[in-house]
């Protein structure tokens, strides 16, 4: 089964949510071409819920992790 274990940092995950908020915000404020009407808001909605869970399925797949701590770093100390 897919696990999914936090992958993103606190400075990255803050990011992700102002960028959602940018997004939404803009892409209700002009009026865009068809396309873009509907990819910004699917964009922000990524990057929230990334933002929230801490998880990002596009950094497991290429395998970075941008947490300074682990989990297993903290289970090696015990």
């Amino acid at each position: 089964m897919f696990h999914m274990k936090k992958n993103t940092a606190i400075l990255d995950r803050f990011l992700r949510l102002v960028a959602a908020v940018i997004l939404v915000v803009y892409s209700f404020k002009t009026t865009l071409i068809a396309p873009w009407n509907y990819a910004l808001p699917l964009i922000a909605v990524v990057l929230l819920l990334t933002a929230l869970t801490g998880f990002c399925p596009f950094y497991r797949l290429l395998g970075i992790d941008t947490r300074q701590f682990k989990e297993s770093d903290f289970a090696a100390k015990k």
